[in-house]
C-alpha cells in the first residue's frame, strides 16, 4: 500500500522542521505539550541550558492578521515558563503591520518568514537575484527559444516533469558545440530562480560552470569558490549545504564538463566526476551538461555518466556511479530558427546605438527563413550560436548566404566585429588584420594556460610587444586593442570569448600560423587539439601546413596525438610530402588504411619491402605496430591479409634476430650491441597458438609502448601503463600464416639467449 501523498500545510511544516535540523537544532515534531499540540519543537543548548522553541507553522497566502497572531499566543500561553521558552511563528507571507507591532510588545513570541528562517541559515536571496539579472542583462530573455531533443520533446518540458518526479536518477544533456546548452542552463538557472523568490518551498537552483577548473578539485573547494567569491552567500557552509541538497532544496546545474576535460587527463576528469556526484542522492536533482566529445572513447563514456566497466570478456557496473539519464539536444528546426531571426533582430534594433545599423537590420524583420535556409547555411543555422553570427553580419553581408561555410562564417565573423567597432574609435591606430592577430594571440594563450578569461591588467606583456613602438606605454596599447576586440568584458575587467567557438577558431587560426611559420612546437599542437579545433583546423590544411608538418613530424622524436595524424592522413595528397625517409610515413599510412583512406593491398607490398631493408631494431617495433594497425581491417579482405602483412614482419624480426645472433657468434660488433635486441626477443614470446590462430599478448603491446614512446608513437593509446590496445582497435589475434613460424621463432630465441648468456 501506497503512502498518502502530503498535503502543502505539511510539506511547509517539514521544510521548516528539517531547516532546523540543518542548523544543529534538536527538532520533534507533531509533539503533544502538557496537551497542546506542537507543529515543530526544537530546543538548543545555551550556557549549559536547554531553550526550547514551540514553532507554529502557517502556510497561508496572505500576511497574518493580528487577531490570528493573537490566537496563536493566547493557545501557548499556559505552557510558559515551565515547559516553553519562546513562541516562533515561521509564515510563507509573513505579518500585516498591526501584527508586528503586537509582537514586538509581546514577551517569548517572535515571527519569521520562511525566507528569513533560511537566510539565517544561509542567505541564497541575493545569488538568486543575481542568476535572474544575468539573464535579462545579456537580452536572454527577449530572444531565447526553446531547445527540443533529439526525439522531439521539448527540452523545458522534460525538466520540469523530472523535477514534480518521484526519480533522483540525475540527467545528462548533451550536445556539440553552439547548440545552446549553456544558454539553456541559464534559462532554467533564472526560472527557477524566479520561483523560488516567490515561493519558499521551491528548489533553489545552482549553477556551476565547470570551465574554471584546471585539476583536481574538491566539491568543497568548488562550491566554496562559487560562493564565497564570484557569488557571495550569507553563512555558507558546506556541511549545512550538503545536507539541504540531501533534504531536496537544491537543483544543481553543472554546466560544460567537457571545458573541464579539456585541461585534464582522464584520470584526473574521473576524480573530478567523482567529487560532483557526491551531490547525488535519493532526494536531490542534479543536472550535468557538456559536449560527447569530453570522452574519447566509448568505454569513457559509458563509465562517465553510467559507471559501467568494460573488461576484455565481461561488464560490470560501479553501484556507487551515478547512472545518468542521457538526453540529447537537437539543432534549430525551421521554426526555430525563424523565432530566433525575428527575437534577435529585435533585440539588436533596441541596443545598437548606430541609426544606419539601425535600419538596415530593420530591413530583415519580415526576411523569408526559407532563403536563408538554403543550401549549406541551413546545417549552418541549426546552431544558435551560428545563427545567432547569421543575423549580426546579415546587413552587410555581400556574398551568396547559400555558399557560406563553417569557415567562411567564423572567418568573416571575427574580422566584421572588429570592424564594427573600430567603426566606434575616433583614432584608428590598428588595422583590422592586427587586432585579429591580437585576438588569435589571446585565443592561443588563453588556450594554453586553460583559462577562459583574464584580467585585462594581467595580459602578458608578449601579447602586447608586436603591437607597441618603441615610445609606447602597454597599457595604453592594450586598451586600444581590446576596444576593438573580438573580446567581451565582465564586470571586474575579465577578458573572454563571447563563445567558445569563436575561440576555438582562432585557437586553429593560431595552430595553422604557427605551424606554418614554425613558431609552435609539434608538442603544444597535440596538447591543444580537440574535436572541434581538430574541425576548424581542417579547414585551414593546405600545401603549405602539410609541407611545414611533414619536415617538423621528421624531426620529432616521442609522442603524436592521433588527431594531428589524422588531420595529416585525411588529406588525400599528403604522399606529396612525407617521403618514405619520414620515420612517420609508414604510421600515416597504418592509421590511413585502418580508416579505410588507403587501399589495403598496396599498404601491404610496402611492408613487405620495408621488412626486407630495415636492420635496426627499433624502426622494427615501429614496423610491427604499424601492421597490427593495418590489419585491422584484414578480415573484411579475407583471412590471409591479417596474417600476410603481420607475418611478414615477423619472419623479418626472426632473420633479424638470427642474423645479429651469427654475427655477434663471430665476434663482430653489430647495431645491436647500441640498440638492444632483448624487446624483439620478448615480441615473439609474447606471441602464441590457439585454435589455428595466433594470439598476441597484451605483453607485445607493452613492449611496443616502452619501446616507441620516445620514438614514434600516439599518445592516445599510452595510459596507466599500458597500451590500451581495445580503445585504439587493435587486434588481439590474427590468422595463422605459417606452420612453421614457431620452429623459426623459438630458433632465433635460442641463438640469441645462446649468445646474451655468454
Amino acid at each position: 500500500m501506497s503512502e498518502p501523498e502530503q498535503t502543502a500545510w505539511e510539506e511547509f511544516q517539514n521544510s521548516v522542521a528539517h531547516l532546523f535540523a540543518v542548523a544543529g537544532f534538536d527538532v520533534k515534531q507533531n509533539i503533544l505539550i502538557n496537551h497542546k499540540k506542537a507543529d515543530v519543537f526544537v530546543s538548543e543548548r545555551r550556557y549549559g541550558k536547554s531553550h526550547r522553541i514551540v514553532v507554529e507553522c502557517k502556510d497561508y497566502a496572505k500576511p497574518l492578521t493580528q487577531s490570528e497572531v493573537s490566537e496563536i499566543y493566547a493557545n501557548y500561553l499556559p505552557l510558559f515558563p515551565t515547559h516553553v521558552d519562546e513562541i516562533l511563528i515561521v509564515s510563507r507571507k509573513g505579518v500585516s503591520d498591526s501584527a508586528k507591532a503586537m509582537i514586538a510588545v509581546s514577551p517569548h513570541l517572535r515571527e519569521v518568514s520562511y525566507h528569513e528562517l533560511f537566510a539565517n541559515i544561509m542567505d541564497f536571496r541575493p545569488y538568486l537575484t543575481s542568476l535572474v539579472e544575468q539573464f535579462r542583462e545579456a537580452g536572454l530573455n527577449r530572444y531565447y527559444v526553446p531547445l527540443r531533443s533529439r526525439i522531439g520533446d521539448d527540452m523545458d518540458r522534460s525538466v520540469e516533469d523530472w523535477l514534480q518526479s518521484s526519480t533522483g536518477r540525475p540527467i545528462a544533456i548533451l550536445g556539440s558545440y553552439g547548440l545552446g546548452k549553456t544558454t539553456f542552463a541559464r534559462f532554467l538557472a533564472q526560472k527557477y530562480a524566479t520561483r523560488a523568490l516567490n515561493n519558499p518551498n521551491d528548489r533553489i537552483p545552482i549553477l556551476v560552470p565547470l570551465g574554471e577548473i584546471s585539476n583536481e578539485q574538491s566539491l568543497e573547494g568548488l562550491l566554496g569558490k562559487l560562493f564565497t567569491a564570484t557569488n557571495v552567500v550569507r553563512n555558507y557552509n558546506f556541511s549545512m549545504f550538503s545536507e539541504l541538497n540531501r533534504l531536496g532544496h537544491f537543483i544543481i546545474l553543472y554546466d560544460g564538463f567537457d571545458e573541464m576535460k579539456q585541461s585534464l587527463s582522464w584520470n584526473d576528469f574521473k576524480f573530478n566526476l567523482k567529487e560532483l556526484n557526491r551531490l547525488v542522492s535519493a532526494n536531490s536533482r542534479v543536472i550535468i551538461l557538456g559536449r560527447p566529445t569530453a570522452f574519447l572513447t566509448d568505454a569513457e563514456h559509458n563509465f562517465a555518466l553510467h559507471g559501467v566497466r568494460f573488461g576484455t570478456t565481461y561488464e560490470t557496473r560501479d553501484i556507487e556511479w551515478p547512472d545518468f539519464e542521457e538526453i540529447e539536444v537537437s539543432g534549430f528546426d525551421h521554426s526555430q530558427m525563424s523565432d530566433f531571426l525575428r527575437g534577435y533582430l529585435a533585440y539588436l534594433i533596441e541596443v545598437t546605438t548606430r541609426d544606419d545599423q539601425k535600419e538596415r537590420l530593420k530591413k530583415f524583420i519580415g526576411f523569408d527563413i526559407d532563403k536563408l535556409v538554403k543550401g549549406q547555411i541551413g546545417d549552418i543555422a541549426k546552431r544558435p550560436v551560428q545563427l545567432k553570427m547569421i543575423i549580426e553580419i546579415l546587413p552587410d553581408f555581400h556574398g551568396k548566404l547559400n555558399e557560406l561555410t563553417v569557415h567562411g562564417l567564423y572567418d568573416y565573423f571575427v574580422d566584421y566585429v572588429i570592424e564594427r567597432e573600430s567603426y566606434k574609435l575616433a583614432r584608428k591606430r590598428f588595422t583590422t588584420r592586427q587586432r585579429r592577430a591580437f585576438a588569435r594571440d589571446v585565443a592561443w594563450w588563453l588556450w594554453r594556460s586553460r583559462d577562459r578569461s583574464i584580467l585585462d591588467q594581467a595580459l602578458p606583456i608578449d601579447l602586447l610587444r608586436p603591437f607597441m613602438r618603441d615610445d609606447e606605454d602597454s597599457e595604453a596599447v592594450a586598451r586600444d586593442l581590446i576596444s576593438a576586440c573580438v573580446l567581451d568584458r565582465r564586470v571586474g575587467g575579465r577578458l573572454f570569448f563571447p563563445h567558445r567557438s569563436i575561440q576555438e577558431f582562432l585557437v586553429a587560426e593560431a595552430i595553422y600560423d604557427g605551424i606554418v611559420q614554425h613558431r609552435i612546437e609539434t608538442a603544444d599542437v597535440c596538447a591543444a587539439l580537440t574535436p572541434e579545433v581538430e574541425d576548424f583546423l581542417g579547414e585551414f590544411v593546405d600545401k603549405k601546413f602539410l609541407t611545414a608538418m611533414a619536415s617538423r613530424l621528421h624531426q620529432h622524436r616521442g609522442g603524436v596525438s592521433l588527431s594531428l595524424l589524422k588531420l595529416v592522413y585525411k588529406n588525400g595528397h599528403y604522399h606529396d610530402f612525407f617521403d618514405d625517409l619520414n620515420k612517420w610515413t609508414g604510421m600515416l599510412e597504418a592509421l590511413a588504411v585502418a580508416a579505410g583512406v588507403e587501399d589495403p593491398r598496396k599498404y601491404s607490398k610496402k611492408v613487405s619491402t620495408a621488412s626486407k631493408r630495415v636492420a635496426d631494431t627499433t624502426s622494427m617495433l615501429l614496423l610491427l605496430l604499424c601492421a597490427l594497425i593495418a590489419s585491422r581491417v584484414g578480415r573484411d579482405l579475407g583471412p590471409k591479409f591479417a596474417s600476410r602483412i603481420v607475418g611478414d614482419v615477423l619472419d623479418a624480426i626472426c632473420r633479424l634476430i638470427s642474423d645479429l645472433a651469427r654475427q655477434r657468434a663471430h665476434g663482430r660488433r653489430v647495431g645491436a650491441d647500441i640498440v638492444p635486441i632483448a624487446p624483439l626477443v620478448e615480441v615473439l614470446k609474447g606471441i602464441t597458438p590457439s585454435k589455428g590462430d595466433i594470439v598476441i599478448s597484451s605483453s607485445v603491446y607493452k613492449i611496443l609502448q616502452t619501446e616507441l614512446q620516445g620514438y614514434c608513437y600516439v599518445n592516445d593509446w599510452a595510459g596507466e601503463r599500458a597500451l590500451k590496445y581495445s580503445d585504439a582497435g587493435l587486434p588481439d589475434r590474427i590468422e595463422r600464416w605459417r606452420l612453421d613460424f614457431f620452429d623459426d621463432a623459438r630458433a632465433a630465441i635460442a641463438a640469441y639467449n645462446r649468445i646474451a648468456n655468454r
